[in-house]
């Protein structure tokens, strides 16, 4: 059990706003949700540090990432709202726990998803979680990566009810 009183220190961070998965890094496929409020975060002063675009990392910079105040396992909960499109692709979520300086310490496909195809379209809430040893300090962040040729066709919806990552501290 997690040493504070607070059980299961949780934070919750979600998209406020209608908005694109971004594309971050070199790979064209992988894109992140931009989150822009934070719904909780009931853990203890610097227990879990949010700060939105700039992220963490310290050689390698990971955006829209949490970083975490002590070591253990976090259940780390991602989800977004998808428009479909009848161009048949796929949505994969990544879900990753790194060091401070962002290198990657764990990673899951959480979710591999063929997601449409003709006369197919329409709306698709993905909600997908993952268990992963995050060190103190640590960051979580997560990915979406979306077939190349439909990727402007993935839009989230606004809502902390669709577009968010929670972390718990479950150990």
């Amino acid at each position: 059990m997690p040493i504070f009183s607070d059980n299961a220190p949780r934070i919750k961070v979600y998209a406020s706003s209608h908005q694109t998965l971004s594309l971050h890094g070199s790979d064209s496929g992988s894109r992140i949700m931009q989150y822009n409020s934070t719904e909780f975060n009931n853990g203890p002063s610097g227990f879990y540090n949010w700060n939105g675009a700039t992220g963490y990392g310290t050689s390698t910079a990971r955006p829209y990432s949490v970083q975490v105040g002590q070591n253990g396992q976090y259940l780390i909960e991602g989800s977004i709202l998808c428009s479909r499109t009848t161009t048949s692709g796929y949505i994969h979520c990544y879900i990753f726990s790194a060091d401070s300086a962002g290198a990657t310490v764990q990673s899951i496909l959480a979710n591999h998803d063929y997601d449409a195809g003709p006369q197919h379209s329409g709306w698709r809430h993905h909600r997908h979680h993952a268990i992963l040893s995050v060190p103190t300090n640590g960051i979580v962040y997560i990915t979406w990566y979306v077939y190349a040729n439909s990727c402007s066709t993935y839009i989230s919806h606004s809502g902390s009810s669709y577009c968010y990552m929670q972390l718990t501290h479950i150990s």
